[in-house]
């Protein structure tokens, strides 16, 4: 399922099932959302109705998307099939004049390439509902009936393309969503009755106790209750800078767990984390639609039915009113009916709204919905409310100023040594800017790290203070 016309045939054929009370569709998730009465639906009612459209019902165990370029993408196989004998009717036609073997070439591409099309449009007439894919089957048997059977191949074989390319762009929007829920885990260190074991974190209960090592990412939220560390809180928060965590301060799936050790307690279940709430949001932007895309939706109703009728009108006015070649005006409305077709147009704002708001929140940008993201562009002023928010989050030495009898140079020698084994975000800056002047790093005799506060390192004898 790949536009906006799948899923409304959807939703009108699974409304008419009685018992159902709600349905909506994600065409750029690929997921159905029913909410019926208890005991009168059945999926294998759901399924029935769905497959009668050409689509395939399974539960949703885990959110998963498919890889277009495989040869399981039957459609895609399916184009690329249809082109290859398009081109072999056109060569045995034009340089071979193989007339007999073009038509069997032609034949093929138009059966495969138009398998789908056919299937999906006299579905569409079933469920008393006049499609785009209506269009082609018109156009395609108007092209056989008058013996232009190239043209016929050639309408198939380009409209199967389309619908690649529009398919390709929302698989591409359906993966960057599913990719926002990489930032968590799908395991977590429990323990339990003494013992630690990986659980899958939908079977984390709230009042677990989970172990975070250094430089795992945090699976699930909670409250810390053993050990000390810094924590970035970019993906989920924004923040720039790893920030401390202690016994009692709150942390978030999806967060990297960056020098120490931790234990939390957990105080939310998966499904209502931070990380899951903002890839839900952007689930149901989609339903917070930009002006612009309730007009493309009210066009797309009403366009495809109004395209037949000036087709119909385009073929029938001009023989039957002014005698004009009946031939020549039945070609006319053929080629009215392909130029017509209006699925980049309707698909266009969707894909191109969805896919700005997942490619923001990977960013740490969090759009609710199309109709905010479109008002952006009437945004003169912005006011940005902490450090950060704009900058690379990466500090860099920018200054260094000696004290007493010290030079520059003695300064950032001593203090990238003493910084050289700990893993604090302004130890690694202080370190590069001694790697980018070229100054070497002495031994150190003793090292001790103050979470929080900084390090302590014994260099020659003298114990150096660097925080």
């Amino acid at each position: 399922m790949d536009c906006i016309e799948c899923a409304k045939k959807i939703e009108k054929s699974v409304k008419d099932i009685e018992g159902v009370r709600h349905v909506r569709v994600s065409y750029t998730l690929g997921k159905m959302s029913v909410e019926v009465e208890k005991g009168k639906v059945s999926i294998d009612q759901l399924r029935k109705s769905v497959g009668l459209l050409g689509y395939k019902l399974e539960p949703l165990e885990q959110d998963t998307y498919e890889e277009f370029f495989t040869f399981k993408n039957r459609k895609l196989v399916a184009t690329v099939v249809s082109g290859i004998f398009l081109s072999l009717g056109i060569l045995t036609e034009v340089a071979f004049d193989l007339f007999d073997l073009s038509l069997l070439f032609y034949g093929i591409a138009i059966l495969v390439g138009g398998y789908y099309i056919a299937r999906r449009g006299l579905a569409a007439i079933l469920e008393k509902y006049l499609d785009i894919n209506m269009l082609m089957i018109i156009a395609v048997g108007g092209s056989i009936a008058i013996g232009s059977y190239s043209e016929g191949a050639a309408i198939v074989f380009l409209f199967s393309m389309a619908e690649m390319l529009e398919s390709f762009s929302i698989v591409r929007t359906r993966k960057s969503i599913y990719e926002l829920m990489d930032f968590a885990p799908n395991r977590a260190l429990v323990r339990r009755g003494g013992k630690e074991e990986y659980y899958d974190v939908n079977d984390v209960a709230i009042g677990d106790i989970v172990v975070i090592k250094p430089g795992e990412r945090i699976p699930i939220d909670g409250i810390v209750i053993s050990g000390s560390s810094s924590v970035d809180e970019a993906p989920v928060t924004g923040e720039s800078m790893p920030v401390t965590k202690k016994p009692g301060d709150q942390v978030f799936a999806g967060t990297l767990n960056t020098t120490g050790f931790l234990e939390i307690e957990v105080t939310k279940r998966f499904r209502d984390t931070v990380i899951s709430r903002i890839v839900q949001l952007v689930e149901e932007a989609e339903s917070e639609k930009a002006p612009t895309e309730r007009f493309i939706d009210r066009f797309a109703k009403y366009y495809t039915p109004f395209i037949v009728l000036i087709a119909i009108l385009t073929v029938f006015i001009p023989p039957l009113a002014f005698n004009e070649p009946f031939n020549i005006w039945f070609y006319r409305g053929l080629v009215l009916l392909v130029i017509s077709c209006p699925c980049a147009l309707v698909i266009s704002t969707p894909v191109t709204v969805v896919s700005a708001i997942t490619g923001a929140t990977r960013r740490g940008v969090l759009f609710k919905g199309g109709i905010y993201l479109e008002r952006m562009g009437q945004i003169s002023v912005i006011a940005f409310d902490k450090t950060g928010t704009i900058t690379k989050g990466k500090p860099e030495v920018d200054e260094i100023i000696a004290f007493g009898s010290y030079s520059k140079y003695e300064v950032l020698k001593l203090a990238a040594s003493a910084e050289n084994r700990s893993e604090h975000h302004l130890a690694r800056a202080v370190i590069a800017k001694a790697e980018e002047l070229r100054i070497g790093i002495k031994e150190i005799e003793a090292f001790e790290s103050i979470l929080g506060k900084g390090v302590i390192a014994v260099i020659a004898g003298n114990r150096i203070f660097c925080g």
